[in-house]
Formats: structure tokens, C-alpha cells, sequence
């Protein structure tokens, strides 16, 4: 039976030394393709990565620069990469995703902004601001009205420093109904190997005959003729 989990480790508390991923991630590396690595050590954070992504000519080879958590590129982007990489070298049309950067460094990242009538982005998010204020994009935080307008644009953004979400009493309630769920399953299952592996068979009872009982004849039935 396959072992199931009920814990979760909050992302405050993920370090080198329990991160889930630790397994797969080759972080000890010195690079890992195009950024300096080197720092999976015991008692490291969690950490936000740049990467870059080219989409193959099936979706139209699209690009992307962003940032995501050192843990989430181990689980999930890891191994995307290396399928894309696998197809490129057997001259198959991979995919490219690839890190190019830490926290700190900085990137351009596609964004779709918001417009009213002034030109003015509206209500930006607090994270892209100083980007905005780099490109001088003019932007209005407190307009209410409906944007009128939609405009994709690349702006420079700096790799952030990762913080961990602060779980708010919804999250808790899921992630408790979720640890219920997990128990309820790993008590059913095994509950039903134990059912299947330990009820004991008995071999050694010799088997009833079975004897078909006479059929009783119904009001009005003749009796069968006998030749006499």
C-alpha cells in the first residue's frame, strides 16, 4: 500500500533540510543552466528563481520571463525542462525553459495593464509600481471606474524576495478538511487490506451435497401415469 501523507509543511518553515523537493533538486550544482547555483545547504530558505520560457511552434513559440520559488521549479518546471531538452537534442521541436537568474537580478516580464481614459494604468498592482515608475508609465491607484482600455507591455521587473503566504483561517479550514480526508482514506484502505489479506479461509470443512428438493405438485396436478 502506498504511503499517503496528512502533513503540510508551511512555506515559512521549508528549508534544504526538509524541503520536499530535496530529493530532485540540483541546486548543489554550481550553475544550473544559465544562473549560478551552488546553494542548496542545510538551513537555506526557500528562494524565488528567474527562468525563461519559449513555447514550441505548437503554441506558436511564444516567450516569458518570470519568477517562481526554487521548490515549485524542482516539483513542477524540472521536469518540463528536461522533456523540452530531451526533444531539442533528438532534433525534435522542444520547448525552452530555463533559469536566468536569482533574487535580486532583473528580468522583463509580459504584462497586461489596464487603461482609462487619461491613459493612466489603473490600479496597478503594488509589485509592478516601481517598474512603472522605471519605464514612466503614469498609473492612477485610486480611480474606481472601468478601464476602457487593455495594453500588453514588457516591463523590468526585479526578482523579488520569496515570503511565504500567511495562511488565513479559510486556508486553515481546507487544509484541515484536506488532513480529514486523507486520514478517513488511509483508515479505508487500510481497513480493506486488511480484509483482503487476513480474513482466514477455511479448507479443511468438507462441502454440503446439495440435493434438489422434490417438486410439490399443485392443486389439480395428475400424478404421473405408471404402466403397470
Amino acid at each position: 500500500m502506498g504511503r499517503m501523507t496528512t502533513d503540510i509543511v508551511a512555506a515559512k518553515d521549508v528549508t534544504c533540510d526538509n524541503c520536499p523537493a530535496r530529493s530532485q533538486c540540483r541546486f548543489d550544482q554550481p550553475r544550473v543552466d544559465d544562473m549560478k547555483a551552488g546553494f542548496k545547504k542545510p538551513g537555506h530558505k526557500v528562494e524565488n528563481l528567474a527562468y525563461r520560457l519559449i513555447t514550441d511552434s505548437s503554441e506558436g513559440n511564444r516567450t516569458k520571463e518570470d519568477f517562481v520559488s526554487c521548490q515549485a521549479w524542482v516539483e513542477v518546471f524540472q521536469p518540463r525542462a528536461r522533456y523540452g531538452r530531451q526533444l531539442r537534442e533528438d532534433g525534435k521541436d522542444g520547448e525552452v525553459l530555463e533559469l536566468i537568474g536569482r533574487e535580486g537580478d532583473t528580468i522583463k516580464r509580459r504584462q497586461v495593464l489596464f487603461y482609462n481614459g487619461q491613459g493612466q494604468v489603473v490600479k496597478p498592482q503594488a509589485e509592478i509600481i516601481p517598474a512603472l515608475d522605471r519605464a514612466g508609465i503614469k498609473y492612477n491607484v485610486n480611480d474606481n471606474y472601468p478601464p476602457v482600455a487593455t495594453k500588453e507591455v514588457a516591463l523590468e521587473i526585479v526578482v523579488p524576495e520569496y515570503h511565504s503566504k500567511t495562511y488565513s483561517d479559510y486556508d486553515r479550514e481546507v487544509i484541515e478538511r484536506h488532513k480529514a480526508g486523507q486520514k478517513k482514506a488511509k483508515a479505508a484502505a487500510e481497513a480493506y487490506y486488511e480484509e483482503e489479506e487476513f480474513v482466514p479461509i477455511r479448507r479443511d470443512e468438507p462441502e454440503e451435497d446439495v440435493v434438489s428438493a422434490p417438486v410439490k405438485r399443485g392443486p389439480g396436478r395428475p400424478k404421473k401415469a405408471v404402466d403397470g
